[in-house]
């Protein structure tokens, strides 16, 4: 997996975010947001290079186990008032675009799900998790398990 993907899939996020009608992910709403990927081995590659495209100032990079690893990355302005705006978030407390990766050894390979969404806090408290319903963005993250050697699996509908 690329560097200058993972370095774009954060923004794509947020554009797709601003955008009113974005092509939908066909997917039940529990599956909105995540995908499955199975590789050979452990993907070495996936997990530094989301941890190099995690470096922009205001990223916050959490790295807790060899097989779990967090980026949360600041929208734009514009798409921060938007999302704030839209779902009743706060201003002093940003939205952050989230993708998590969280992998475990299996028989034969490494499964790896990636879980991206947007976290909105709220002005009463809490926060509120947004899925981008994007079909772009489910192809252009599926594209790359693929060129990283990853075989896409169904996601559970549980």
């Amino acid at each position: 997996m690329s560097k200058a993907f993972l370095l774009a899939l954060l923004p794509l996020m947020g554009a797709l975010a601003a955008c009113d009608t974005p092509p939908p992910d066909s997917r039940p709403a529990t599956q909105v947001g995540i995908e499955r990927a199975f590789f050979a081995q452990y993907p070495a590659d996936v997990y530094d290079g989301l941890a190099e495209a995690c470096a922009k100032p205001g990223d916050v990079l959490t790295r807790p186990s060899r097989g779990r690893l967090k980026c949360e990355g600041l929208p734009d302005p514009e798409t921060a008032a938007s999302l704030i705006i839209g779902f009743d978030g706060r201003i002093d407390d940003l939205p952050r675009f989230v993708l998590t990766l969280t992998g475990q050894q299996e028989p034969g390979g490494y499964l790896v799900t990636f879980d991206y969404h947007i976290n909105v806090p709220q002005a009463a408290g809490g926060a509120q998790i947004v899925r981008v319903s994007d079909g772009r963005l489910v192809e252009t993250l599926r594209d790359s398990i693929r060129r990283s050697g990853g075989q896409v699996l169904p996601v559970p509908t549980s």
